[in-house]
């Protein structure tokens, strides 16, 4: 009789058991799931940073490029307005 008993207890032991090691790699799944879902958030926030940050290098490469050619013709004015007097003045 207690042999049965011993027998039943070991084998609600090995159940147990057996559903905490389900459950501990179903949460372990879980957590990878969520590591790879975090890491790919991140890599997406880095990869749309590193666009802004790089159409901002390009706005104000342009920027500077209408800057110069404004300076460029401003010179140029400047130049003809120049000679228009030396003409005059000749």
């Amino acid at each position: 009789m207690g042999s049965y008993f011993s027998q039943i207890v070991e084998e609600m032991e090995q159940q147990e058991q057996q559903v905490v090691e389900e459950v501990v790699e179903e949460v372990m799944e879980e957590e990878k799931e969520v590591e790879e879902v975090e890491e790919k958030e991140e890599m997406e926030e880095e990869e749309k940073e590193e666009e802004e940050k790089e159409e901002e290098e390009e706005e104000k490469e342009e920027e500077e490029k209408e800057e110069e050619e404004e300076e460029k013709e401003e010179e140029e004015k400047e130049e003809e307005e120049k000679e228009e007097v030396e003409e005059e003045v000749k």
